[in-house]
Protein backbone atom coordinates (compact mmCIF):
# COMPACT_ATOMS: atom_id res chain seq x y z
CA UNK A 1 0.00 0.00 0.00
CA UNK A 2 3.45 2.33 0.71
CA UNK A 3 4.49 1.85 -2.76
CA UNK A 4 0.85 3.45 -3.95
CA UNK A 5 2.41 6.70 -3.29
CA UNK A 6 0.01 9.59 -2.28
CA UNK A 7 -2.91 9.09 -4.64
CA UNK A 8 -5.01 11.86 -2.41
CA UNK A 9 -4.63 15.16 -0.74
CA UNK A 10 -6.95 15.62 2.02
CA UNK A 11 -6.88 18.74 4.34
CA UNK A 12 -9.21 19.26 7.59
CA UNK A 13 -9.42 22.90 8.50
CA UNK A 14 -11.44 25.76 10.08
CA UNK A 15 -11.24 27.96 6.92
CA UNK A 16 -11.16 25.82 3.65
CA UNK A 17 -12.21 26.10 -0.09
CA UNK A 18 -15.47 26.53 -1.13
CA UNK A 19 -15.24 26.35 -5.13
CA UNK A 20 -15.51 22.36 -4.64
CA UNK A 21 -17.21 20.24 -8.14
CA UNK A 22 -18.35 17.67 -6.04
CA UNK A 23 -21.09 16.85 -4.16
CA UNK A 24 -21.64 13.94 -1.20
CA UNK A 25 -24.01 11.91 -1.15
CA UNK A 26 -25.33 13.40 2.06
CA UNK A 27 -23.26 15.71 3.54
CA UNK A 28 -24.13 15.11 7.14
CA UNK A 29 -23.28 11.07 6.42
CA UNK A 30 -19.98 9.55 8.24
CA UNK A 31 -17.69 7.94 6.45
CA UNK A 32 -16.85 4.34 6.81
CA UNK A 33 -15.90 1.53 4.83
CA UNK A 34 -17.36 1.19 2.01
CA UNK A 35 -18.82 4.48 1.73
CA UNK A 36 -19.00 4.71 -2.36
CA UNK A 37 -18.34 8.42 -3.62
CA UNK A 38 -20.45 8.12 -7.09
CA UNK A 39 -19.88 10.64 -7.81
CA UNK A 40 -15.94 10.71 -8.86
CA UNK A 41 -15.48 10.14 -12.16
CA UNK A 42 -13.93 6.39 -13.20
CA UNK A 43 -11.25 7.50 -15.39
CA UNK A 44 -7.48 7.64 -14.89
CA UNK A 45 -6.65 11.21 -13.40
CA UNK A 46 -8.15 14.75 -12.74
CA UNK A 47 -7.08 17.94 -11.97
CA UNK A 48 -7.24 19.52 -8.54
CA UNK A 49 -10.42 20.40 -7.15
CA UNK A 50 -11.88 21.08 -3.51
CA UNK A 51 -14.88 19.08 -2.12
CA UNK A 52 -16.05 19.45 1.51
CA UNK A 53 -17.14 16.18 3.24
CA UNK A 54 -18.92 17.03 6.52
CA UNK A 55 -17.87 13.66 8.66
CA UNK A 56 -21.67 13.91 10.70
CA UNK A 57 -20.30 12.39 13.89
CA UNK A 58 -19.85 15.81 15.67
CA UNK A 59 -22.69 17.36 17.97
CA UNK A 60 -22.89 20.23 15.57
CA UNK A 61 -23.28 18.55 12.20
CA UNK A 62 -23.23 22.10 10.60
CA UNK A 63 -19.55 22.70 12.06
CA UNK A 64 -17.20 24.12 9.69
CA UNK A 65 -14.28 22.68 11.85
CA UNK A 66 -15.32 19.36 10.92
CA UNK A 67 -14.99 19.03 7.23
CA UNK A 68 -12.31 16.99 5.19
CA UNK A 69 -11.19 18.99 1.82
CA UNK A 70 -10.23 16.22 -0.85
CA UNK A 71 -8.41 17.56 -3.68
CA UNK A 72 -5.55 16.55 -6.55
CA UNK A 73 -7.43 12.68 -6.46
CA UNK A 74 -7.35 9.81 -8.59
CA UNK A 75 -9.81 7.03 -9.20
CA UNK A 76 -9.50 3.46 -8.91
CA UNK A 77 -13.25 2.11 -9.23
CA UNK A 78 -11.81 -1.38 -8.54
CA UNK A 79 -9.75 -0.87 -5.48
CA UNK A 80 -10.75 1.94 -3.98
CA UNK A 81 -9.49 5.22 -3.15
CA UNK A 82 -6.33 4.92 -1.19
CA UNK A 83 -5.01 8.22 0.90
CA UNK A 84 -1.58 8.97 2.36
CA UNK A 85 -2.10 12.76 3.55
CA UNK A 86 -1.82 15.28 6.48
CA UNK A 87 -5.31 16.41 8.01
CA UNK A 88 -6.22 18.24 10.49
CA UNK A 89 -9.07 18.02 13.59
CA UNK A 90 -10.18 21.35 14.99
CA UNK A 91 -7.17 23.36 14.11
CA UNK A 92 -4.53 20.25 14.90
CA UNK A 93 -2.66 18.59 12.38
CA UNK A 94 -1.76 14.52 11.76
CA UNK A 95 -0.77 12.38 8.82
CA UNK A 96 -3.03 9.52 7.93
CA UNK A 97 -3.73 7.39 5.28
CA UNK A 98 -7.41 6.43 4.27
CA UNK A 99 -8.98 4.35 1.94
CA UNK A 100 -12.36 5.47 0.34
CA UNK A 101 -13.58 2.05 -0.55
CA UNK A 102 -15.70 2.17 -3.97
CA UNK A 103 -17.61 -0.73 -4.92
CA UNK A 104 -16.27 -1.61 -8.25
CA UNK A 105 -18.82 0.17 -10.12
CA UNK A 106 -20.54 2.99 -10.70
CA UNK A 107 -23.75 1.88 -8.78
CA UNK A 108 -22.36 1.10 -5.72
CA UNK A 109 -22.99 -2.56 -5.68
CA UNK A 110 -21.01 -5.02 -3.96
CA UNK A 111 -18.39 -5.70 -1.16
CA UNK A 112 -15.86 -3.88 -0.99
CA UNK A 113 -12.29 -5.20 0.53
CA UNK A 114 -11.18 -5.11 3.72
CA UNK A 115 -9.28 -2.21 4.68
CA UNK A 116 -5.33 -3.35 5.21
CA UNK A 117 -3.70 -2.51 8.13
CA UNK A 118 -1.49 1.17 8.10
CA UNK A 119 1.84 0.86 8.66
CA UNK A 120 2.78 1.07 12.38
CA UNK A 121 5.51 3.31 11.79
CA UNK A 122 3.83 6.12 12.99
CA UNK A 123 3.03 4.71 16.34
CA UNK A 124 6.31 5.18 17.27
CA UNK A 125 8.48 8.48 19.17
CA UNK A 126 11.20 7.41 17.50
CA UNK A 127 11.48 5.41 14.31
CA UNK A 128 14.27 4.40 11.60
CA UNK A 129 14.26 2.47 8.20
CA UNK A 130 17.67 1.55 8.81
CA UNK A 131 20.25 0.75 11.73
CA UNK A 132 19.46 3.31 15.16
CA UNK A 133 22.06 4.46 16.92
CA UNK A 134 21.33 6.61 19.78
CA UNK A 135 24.28 7.53 22.67
CA UNK A 136 24.76 10.15 25.24
CA UNK A 137 22.30 11.08 27.35
CA UNK A 138 18.91 10.22 25.11
CA UNK A 139 15.49 10.28 26.69
CA UNK A 140 12.28 8.68 24.84
CA UNK A 141 9.31 8.75 26.20
CA UNK A 142 7.29 6.03 24.28
CA UNK A 143 8.83 3.34 21.84
CA UNK A 144 11.12 3.05 19.54
CA UNK A 145 11.54 0.99 16.72
CA UNK A 146 14.02 0.10 13.35
CA UNK A 147 13.95 -1.49 10.27
CA UNK A 148 17.56 -2.77 10.72
CA UNK A 149 20.02 -2.77 14.09
CA UNK A 150 19.45 -1.13 17.35
CA UNK A 151 22.23 0.12 19.34
CA UNK A 152 22.20 2.21 22.59
CA UNK A 153 24.89 3.29 24.88
CA UNK A 154 25.50 5.97 27.39
CA UNK A 155 23.00 6.97 29.44
CA UNK A 156 19.46 6.31 28.14
CA UNK A 157 15.70 5.68 28.94
CA UNK A 158 13.34 4.65 26.99
CA UNK A 159 10.07 3.96 28.69
CA UNK A 160 7.84 1.52 26.61
CA UNK A 161 8.98 -1.17 24.26
CA UNK A 162 11.96 -1.47 21.64
CA UNK A 163 11.37 -2.87 18.73
CA UNK A 164 14.10 -3.74 15.83
CA UNK A 165 14.00 -5.91 12.90
CA UNK A 166 17.61 -6.77 12.75
CA UNK A 167 20.00 -7.10 16.23
CA UNK A 168 19.82 -5.13 19.31
CA UNK A 169 23.19 -4.51 21.38
CA UNK A 170 22.79 -2.66 24.41
CA UNK A 171 25.86 -1.38 26.33
CA UNK A 172 26.59 0.24 29.81
CA UNK A 173 24.69 -0.24 32.42
CA UNK A 174 22.91 3.15 32.60
CA UNK A 175 20.01 1.76 29.90
CA UNK A 176 16.56 1.64 30.88
CA UNK A 177 14.02 0.08 28.66
CA UNK A 178 10.90 0.54 30.23
CA UNK A 179 9.02 -2.97 28.56
CA UNK A 180 9.72 -5.18 26.05
CA UNK A 181 12.62 -5.65 23.57
CA UNK A 182 11.77 -7.18 21.04
CA UNK A 183 14.66 -8.55 18.51
CA UNK A 184 14.80 -10.09 14.60
CA UNK A 185 18.33 -11.49 14.95
CA UNK A 186 20.70 -11.59 18.04
CA UNK A 187 20.43 -9.87 20.79
CA UNK A 188 23.27 -8.56 23.42
CA UNK A 189 22.97 -6.52 26.82
CA UNK A 190 20.71 -5.92 29.68
CA UNK A 191 18.39 -8.86 30.46
CA UNK A 192 14.69 -8.67 31.28
CA UNK A 193 11.55 -8.84 28.94
CA UNK A 194 13.13 -9.82 25.78
CA UNK A 195 11.02 -11.63 22.37
CA UNK A 196 11.73 -12.37 18.88
CA UNK A 197 9.65 -10.76 16.46
CA UNK A 198 10.62 -12.59 13.29
CA UNK A 199 12.44 -9.67 11.78
CA UNK A 200 9.85 -8.05 10.73
CA UNK A 201 10.11 -4.96 8.04
CA UNK A 202 7.33 -2.38 8.02
CA UNK A 203 7.14 0.23 4.69
CA UNK A 204 7.67 3.97 4.51
CA UNK A 205 4.40 5.89 2.61
CA UNK A 206 6.33 7.01 -0.35
CA UNK A 207 6.17 10.77 -0.67
CA UNK A 208 5.12 12.19 -3.92
CA UNK A 209 6.53 16.00 -4.45
CA UNK A 210 4.77 16.56 -7.58
CA UNK A 211 1.33 15.60 -5.80
CA UNK A 212 2.47 17.88 -2.30
CA UNK A 213 3.61 20.87 -4.86
CA UNK A 214 -0.02 20.82 -6.69
CA UNK A 215 -1.86 21.13 -3.12
CA UNK A 216 0.43 23.88 -2.48
CA UNK A 217 0.13 26.03 -5.81
CA UNK A 218 -3.66 25.64 -5.01
CA UNK A 219 -3.48 28.11 -1.58
CA UNK A 220 0.12 29.64 -3.06
CA UNK A 221 2.86 27.84 -1.30
CA UNK A 222 5.22 27.29 -3.05
CA UNK A 223 8.54 28.75 -2.73
CA UNK A 224 11.38 28.91 -5.22
CA UNK A 225 14.27 28.51 -3.61
CA UNK A 226 15.62 28.17 0.16
CA UNK A 227 13.17 28.90 3.30
CA UNK A 228 14.45 30.38 6.41
CA UNK A 229 12.71 30.69 9.36
CA UNK A 230 13.70 32.37 12.51
CA UNK A 231 10.89 34.90 14.07
CA UNK A 232 7.16 34.53 14.22
CA UNK A 233 5.62 33.07 10.90
CA UNK A 234 2.55 32.75 10.35
CA UNK A 235 1.92 31.13 6.44
CA UNK A 236 -1.60 31.82 4.15
CA UNK A 237 -1.14 28.41 3.08
CA UNK A 238 -1.88 25.01 5.22
CA UNK A 239 0.39 23.23 2.87
CA UNK A 240 3.86 25.11 2.43
CA UNK A 241 6.05 23.41 -0.43
CA UNK A 242 9.89 24.48 -0.34
CA UNK A 243 12.37 23.84 -3.86
CA UNK A 244 15.14 23.51 -1.49
CA UNK A 245 15.83 23.52 2.35
CA UNK A 246 14.52 24.87 4.95
CA UNK A 247 16.25 25.79 8.02
CA UNK A 248 14.67 27.03 11.54
CA UNK A 249 16.84 29.39 13.72
CA UNK A 250 16.89 31.53 16.84
CA UNK A 251 13.56 31.96 18.25
CA UNK A 252 11.24 30.46 15.80
CA UNK A 253 7.37 30.47 16.41
CA UNK A 254 4.90 28.62 13.92
CA UNK A 255 1.59 30.08 14.46
CA UNK A 256 -1.57 27.68 13.39
CA UNK A 257 -1.27 24.41 12.10
CA UNK A 258 0.79 23.97 8.50
CA UNK A 259 2.39 20.89 6.74
CA UNK A 260 5.82 22.00 5.25
CA UNK A 261 7.37 19.94 2.78
CA UNK A 262 11.37 20.42 1.91
CA UNK A 263 12.58 18.90 -1.76
CA UNK A 264 16.10 19.53 0.24
CA UNK A 265 16.54 19.31 3.91
CA UNK A 266 15.70 20.57 7.05
CA UNK A 267 18.13 22.00 9.91
CA UNK A 268 17.06 22.92 13.44
CA UNK A 269 19.49 25.33 15.35
CA UNK A 270 17.37 26.93 17.70
CA UNK A 271 14.26 27.52 19.43
CA UNK A 272 11.05 25.88 17.14
CA UNK A 273 7.71 26.75 19.45
CA UNK A 274 4.38 26.33 17.53
CA UNK A 275 0.72 27.90 18.78
CA UNK A 276 0.46 26.28 21.64
CA UNK A 277 4.29 26.13 22.62
CA UNK A 278 5.54 22.64 23.92
CA UNK A 279 4.97 20.47 26.44
CA UNK A 280 1.36 19.71 25.00
CA UNK A 281 -0.68 16.91 24.04
CA UNK A 282 -0.67 18.78 20.42
CA UNK A 283 1.10 18.13 17.39
CA UNK A 284 0.18 20.72 14.97
CA UNK A 285 3.13 20.52 12.73
CA UNK A 286 4.16 18.08 10.55
CA UNK A 287 7.83 18.65 8.47
CA UNK A 288 8.71 16.59 5.53
CA UNK A 289 12.15 16.03 4.12
CA UNK A 290 13.50 14.68 0.69
CA UNK A 291 16.68 15.42 1.68
CA UNK A 292 17.22 15.10 5.72
CA UNK A 293 16.39 16.55 8.68
CA UNK A 294 19.43 17.76 11.47
CA UNK A 295 19.27 19.20 14.67
CA UNK A 296 21.97 20.85 16.82
CA UNK A 297 23.02 23.45 19.46
CA UNK A 298 19.86 23.52 21.52
CA UNK A 299 16.62 23.00 19.87
CA UNK A 300 13.16 22.43 21.08
CA UNK A 301 10.68 21.58 18.74
CA UNK A 302 6.73 20.37 18.75
CA UNK A 303 6.07 18.82 15.60
CA UNK A 304 5.80 15.45 13.75
CA UNK A 305 9.27 15.53 11.50
CA UNK A 306 9.07 12.43 8.78
CA UNK A 307 12.39 12.34 6.34
CA UNK A 308 12.06 9.75 3.52
CA UNK A 309 12.88 9.56 0.07
CA UNK A 310 13.05 6.13 -2.10
CA UNK A 311 16.05 6.88 -3.81
CA UNK A 312 18.17 7.99 -1.46
CA UNK A 313 18.87 8.20 2.81
CA UNK A 314 16.88 10.88 4.50
CA UNK A 315 18.07 10.57 7.41
CA UNK A 316 17.84 12.30 10.36
CA UNK A 317 20.74 13.53 12.50
CA UNK A 318 20.88 14.82 16.67
CA UNK A 319 23.12 16.49 18.05
CA UNK A 320 23.88 18.90 20.96
CA UNK A 321 20.73 19.56 23.05
CA UNK A 322 17.39 18.79 21.18
CA UNK A 323 14.05 18.18 22.66
CA UNK A 324 11.02 16.94 20.36
CA UNK A 325 7.37 16.75 21.51
CA UNK A 326 6.01 14.44 18.61
CA UNK A 327 7.92 12.12 17.10
CA UNK A 328 10.71 11.63 14.23
CA UNK A 329 10.19 9.14 11.53
CA UNK A 330 13.34 8.71 9.20
CA UNK A 331 15.13 6.19 6.36
CA UNK A 332 18.05 6.41 9.12
CA UNK A 333 18.88 7.87 12.54
CA UNK A 334 21.12 9.00 14.68
CA UNK A 335 21.09 10.51 18.08
CA UNK A 336 23.92 11.95 20.19
CA UNK A 337 24.21 14.42 23.21
CA UNK A 338 21.55 15.60 25.43
CA UNK A 339 18.56 14.01 23.04
CA UNK A 340 15.15 13.92 24.24
CA UNK A 341 11.78 12.63 22.37
CA UNK A 342 8.40 12.81 23.99
CA UNK A 343 6.16 11.11 21.98
CA UNK A 344 2.49 13.29 21.24
CA UNK A 345 0.03 11.83 19.06
CA UNK A 346 -1.13 14.01 16.31
CA UNK A 347 -4.64 13.26 16.08
CA UNK A 348 -5.93 14.26 20.20
CA UNK A 349 -5.39 16.69 22.81
CA UNK A 350 -6.97 17.00 26.32
CA UNK A 351 -9.19 20.12 26.84
CA UNK A 352 -7.53 23.03 28.94
CA UNK A 353 -9.06 23.87 32.45
CA UNK A 354 -12.52 26.40 32.31
CA UNK A 355 -11.71 29.55 32.55
CA UNK A 356 -14.49 30.19 34.98
CA UNK A 357 -12.45 27.94 37.13
CA UNK A 358 -14.15 25.19 37.12
CA UNK A 359 -13.04 21.40 36.81
CA UNK A 360 -10.78 20.81 34.24
CA UNK A 361 -12.31 18.72 31.02
CA UNK A 362 -9.87 15.47 30.17
CA UNK A 363 -11.99 15.01 26.97
CA UNK A 364 -10.18 13.98 24.17
CA UNK A 365 -11.18 14.74 20.50
CA UNK A 366 -10.13 11.96 17.97
CA UNK A 367 -10.29 11.95 14.22
CA UNK A 368 -12.38 8.33 14.68
CA UNK A 369 -13.59 7.21 11.12
CA UNK A 370 -13.46 3.70 10.23
CA UNK A 371 -12.30 4.24 6.78
CA UNK A 372 -9.71 7.04 7.94
CA UNK A 373 -6.46 5.24 9.29
CA UNK A 374 -3.52 7.29 11.23
CA UNK A 375 0.17 6.28 9.54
Amino acid sequence: MADAGINYLIWRQKWGMTDGSLTPLNPHTALSAGYNLRELPDDESHAPVVNPLDLGDLDDPNDDEARVWLFNYTVDAANGYEVVAVGAYRGYTRMVRAILQGAGNDEGSGEPPPIPPAPPIFDYALFSGSNLTLSGNANVTGSIGTNGNFTGSGNMVITQDVNAAGSVKISGSNVIIGNTIHYGTTFQGKSGYVKTNDGKVYPFPTMDLDGWKAAAQRFGGVHNGNLSISSTTEFDSPIVYVKGDVTFSGQSTILGKVTIIAEGSVHFSGQLESNPAPPSDKSNIVIMAANGVTFSGQTNVNAIVYAHNVNLDSGFLGSGQATVYGAVIADSVSGSGQFTITYRTPDTYTEPPPSDGGEENDSQYEWNVASWEPI
